[in-house]
């Protein structure tokens, strides 16, 4: 009884200390976390706001956005002003526009909305 019961503290012990070594989850996501949860920030918020758009900007209910439907939901939920709403819709349709439809499908206006809100300033120039 005694060899099994000194047996089970050794190999808990070897367990334990094998369990130590390994880094803690903070240890171990430091030096990505910034990095990475600013990436899925921005993807999150994108696929956010590309249902937004579909939801509330797509008129004729077709489940695609027209520069025109995009340029409206600019103007009139996010009050832009007409140039900069024109500006964005016509950036939108040229950096999301995947299938060359020039309509954007949810996938397609999420691209665009991460893309250019990586480059705001350069791509509205």
């Amino acid at each position: 009884m005694k060899f099994v019961a000194t047996d089970r503290v050794l190999f808990f012990s070897a367990i334990i200390c094998t369990c130590l070594t390994f880094p803690t989850i903070p240890q171990r996501t430091e030096a990505v976390s910034s990095r990475l949860v600013k990436r899925y920030a921005k993807r999150s918020n994108a696929s956010d706001m590309a249902e937004m758009m579909l939801e509330y900007g797509d008129v004729n209910y077709d489940g695609l956005l027209t520069q025109s439907e995009v340029l409206l939901f600019f103007k009139n939920s996010l009050e832009f002003p007409d140039e900069e709403a024109n500006q964005v819709s016509s950036k939108m349709i040229e950096l999301g526009d995947l299938s060359g439809d020039e309509k954007l499908d949810f996938l397609e206006a999420a691209i665009a909305i991460m893309i250019i809100s990586d480059t705001w300033e350069s791509a509205l120039m």
